[in-house]
This record gives C-alpha cells, sequence and structure tokens, in this order.
C-alpha cells in the first residue's frame, strides 16, 4: 500500500495532500511548493486499530505535506530523522516525542534522533523553579524516555545537552548533589536505548556516547556526550568531552570501513552561527581523529549537532561539514543521505526549511 493511500484511509481526509508545503532553503535559493492531488480511495489502513487509536493523531497538519513529499521521492537514500532541543517537562501536557515515534510507522526510518537538551533541567525563572526540581526533572527525563521507546517502528537514538543534568537549578535553587548523574543518564536512557536497539548499538561499557551501526547501507552513526564536564563540576555547565571518551573515538568508534556521521549537541566550531561562543573542551581532538581517519582512507559525512536553536551549516577549514538543527518539539526534519552521490538532503516538518548539501 502506498504512503499516501494510507494517510487518507487513516485521517479519513479527501485529498489530504492537496496543500502547500514549506519552501526549500537548497543552496539555490530556489523556492518550491509541494503540491499533490490525491484521489478518494478505501484502501485499508496501515495501523491496526490499536496503533491507529495511540498514533494517528499525533501528526499534525503541518506535517502532511512534507511527509508526501518523502515518500514521492522514492529512493534507496539511507532515511533518518531528527529533533533537537525538544526542552521537555512533565508539566507540559504537550506531546513531545509522540509525533515522531507516529512518524516511523508511516515512513520506513532508519532511527530517529534526539540531539540533545532533552529536558527543560535548568531554567531559573519561578516557573523554572518549580518545574526542574530533581524529582521532575527525573520524571521528565522517564517520561521523555518513554515516549520515544514504546511503540517506536526503528531504533532509537539519544545524545545529552548542557540542559540534561540540571545543574543550574541546583546552583540557584538547591544542592550539586541533586544533579542528575552519568549513571542516571545511563540507566534512565542508555541503557533502555540498548535494550531497544539491540546489538546495532554499542557503548563503551556503561557510558553515555555511544555508536550505531547500518551494515546493508555502509554507515556508523556516531553519537558524543559533550555533557561529559557536567558530571564532574559542581554546578556550572562545562561543555566538554572526557579523555576516555576521546580515547575511544580514536580508536573504537572510528575503527571501521564504514561512512561515519558524527553526532553530538554543541557545535564543535566555536564560532558556528549562533553558538554564543561555547567551545567545548577536547573538541579540537575529536576533530583531529577525524582528519585522521581520512587520511587513512576513512569515509566521512558530516557532523550534526543542536544546541543553536537555528538551521545553520558551516564548512570548515579541512572542508568538513557540520550541520544544526531547529529546536522543537513540533517540529522535526527528515535527512536523507546518498553516499554514493555524497549528498544530504532534508525535508523539513513543521515550521522547518528544507535543506540540501554535498559533501
Amino acid at each position: 500500500m502506498t504512503f499516501k493511500r494510507a494517510m487518507i484511509a487513516l485521517f479519513a481526509v479527501p485529498a489530504l495532500f492537496a496543500c502547500g508545503c514549506g519552501s526549500d532553503s537548497e543552496k539555490t535559493g530556489k523556492k518550491v511548493n509541494q503540491i499533490t492531488d490525491v484521489p478518494e480511495t478505501d484502501a485499508p489502513i496501515v495501523l491496526s486499530p490499536e496503533m491507529q487509536e495511540k498514533l494517528g493523531h499525533y501528526i499534525s497538519e503541518e506535517w502532511k505535506c512534507g511527509m508526501d513529499k518523502i515518500t514521492s521521492n522514492s529512493s534507496s537514500d539511507f532515511m533518518f530523522a531528527i529533533q533537537s532541543d525538544t526542552h521537555f517537562s512533565v508539566n507540559n501536557k504537550d506531546h513531545h516525542a509522540n509525533n515522531l515515534k507516529a512518524l516511523s510507522h508511516f515512513i520506513p526510518l532508519k532511527f530517529y534522533a534526539n540531539l540533545g537538551d532533552y529536558i527543560k533541567g535548568y531554567f531559573k525563572n519561578e516557573i523554572g523553579r518549580i518545574e526542574n526540581t530533581p524529582d521532575k526533572t527525573m520524571q521528565s527525563l522517564k517520561e521523555l524516555t518513554s515516549r520515544y521507546l514504546e511503540d517506536a517502528n526503528c531504533p532509537v537514538l539519544v545524545t545529552f545537552g548542557n540542559h540534561d543534568t540540571n545543574q543550574l537549578w541546583c546552583k540557584n535553587y538547591g544542592r550539586a548533589d541533586e544533579q542528575l548523574t552519568k549513571d542516571d543518564h545511563y540507566r534512565e536512557v542508555i541503557s533502555k536505548l540498548r535494550v531497544h536497539n539491540g546489538s546495532m548499538m554499542t557503548t563503551d561499557k556503561e557510558s553515555n556516547y555511544y555508536y550505531a551501526d547500518f551494515p546493508d547501507d555502509g554507515i556508523r552513526v556516531i553519537m558524543l556526550n559533550c555533557a561529559d564536564g557536567n558530571y564532574e563540576n559542581s554546578y556550572d555547565s562545562t561543555a566538554m568531552f572526557g579523555d576516555r571518551q576521546v580515547e575511544w573515538f580514536k580508536n573504537e568508534a572510528l575503527n571501521t570501513a564504514s561512512h561515519v556521521l558524527v553526532m553530538t549537541h554543541i557545535p564543535l566550531i566555536k564560532d558556528f552561527p549562533g553558538n554564543d561562543g561555547c567551545d567545548v573542551k577536547n573538541g579540537i581532538l575529536v576533530r583531529a581523529a577525524v582528519e585522521e581517519f581520512i587520511k587513512n582512507g576513512g569515509k566521512f559525512i558530516a557532523y550534526f549537532n543542536g544546541h543553536t536553536h537555528n538551521q545553520a551549516d558551516l564548512t570548515d577549514e579541512n572542508g568538513r561539514l557540520h550541520i544544526s538543527f531547529k529546536n522543537g518539539a513540533h517540529i522535526a526534519e527528515v535527512v536523507k543521505i546518498n553516499t554514493k552521490k555524497r549528498v544530504i538532503e532534508t525535508v523539513g516538518l513543521g515550521n522547518v526549511e528544507n535543506r540540501k548539501y554535498t559533501y
């Protein structure tokens, strides 16, 4: 059954996709409207009635045109979806993560990912004082993880950002020992990802950094944790990759014949657009390791990050592409990578631009 027919049956709206989609930002300045007329059909729905009830209503009208564009351009590209900086709190009654999970039942994603600042964590205003207490922070971590994983139709990958240990709430209102720890993150998120993802995911023992292999596509996705310093610092956020993580990255994660995609929360370039001068300690060592990997014949795709709350890109002095993703739980980008043509293309779902790059 085609996606178009499935969505018509699911939402019972004739010509569901006859709508104007968001504009493309494809390095060409060309604006594109995707308009598709779809005939009525009585084809059966894709989802079981139970899953339709659980997930069908999470796909917003804003997402549908982007989804139509994705499925109308069928290809063998490696395809996955990304959200970042979702800043979730259990006090927020919104549908964080459920839309991305629902997407995985309509589009054949290899995985979906969250690039950090997973939870709100450390807001200092009076509202933040109420909703970012240590117990609320832990509840938020557990709830969002559950939402991403329960009924997911593909692997799920997560990395952590500067909000995710709640250190600034503790600095202003509590104690250092009330912060989320490395063990908390591993127990409540990473260990659960390992169960869900199975053998395709490899961690450095009980670490919060890891890689995921997609052998049929010849791609390895490396999820680095730039929050290493948060676990060591009494209060303030310290963006860093610990020495052990760097060694693991050089000697194990990059020990592959696959094409490599590196994801982390904070950009690895201090002057990246919107980065506000944040410099990740040992980030230069990570980038140096990539250059050595390429020098020795390794195949590198790009660096992906969140943190800046905008869609931006930069090609560094070595010619490597760095791409950031917009913040929010109501949006996502579906990414397609063609390693033969060396092309990265994204389709925005919600108020997000489409993008296209060569690398």
